[in-house]
């Protein structure tokens, strides 16, 4: 039985940072239409990674003191 591995907090929040400068690029050259509205909701998902990577990141920071 293979186990699943989780992906690094760090991992996480390059991955997530990485998609939000994609949309950010995308939102600035493609400014009006569904691309920008769906570049929007894809941001706002990236948010929903990055904010808990980096707050699990932060309290392993902690515990390791």
């Amino acid at each position: 039985m293979s186990s699943r591995r989780k992906a690094s907090p760090g991992t996480l929040m390059t991955a997530g940072l990485l998609v939000m400068v994609g949309l950010l690029l995308v939102r600035e050259f493609v400014p009006e239409g569904p691309i920008a509205i769906a570049a929007l909701v894809i941001g706002l998902v990236a948010l929903l990674i990055i904010i808990p990577a980096y707050l699990r990141a932060l309290l392993s920071k902690r515990r390791e003191r």
